[in-house]
């Protein structure tokens, strides 16, 4: 088995950088995609709660 030539070690490091780009740019996007959906989902379980609470409170009022 010969040495690779430059050209075929620099094609090697380029597509390893772009590897690890790829890998890093999935880091930074889905991730915090993921966290941001988590958290709207429980701000969304929150404003439930808040509004059927409000519901029952004015169904009270209405029949004092």
């Amino acid at each position: 088995m010969t040495a690779p030539t430059s050209e075929e070690s620099a094609r090697l490091a380029y597509e390893r950088a772009v590897q690890k780009r790829d890998a890093a740019q999935y880091v930074m996007t889905r991730v915090p995609l993921e966290l941001a959906s988590e958290a709207h989902q429980q701000y969304m379980a929150r404003a439930e709660a808040a509004h059927a609470a409000f519901l029952a409170w004015m169904g009270l009022r209405a029949a004092a």
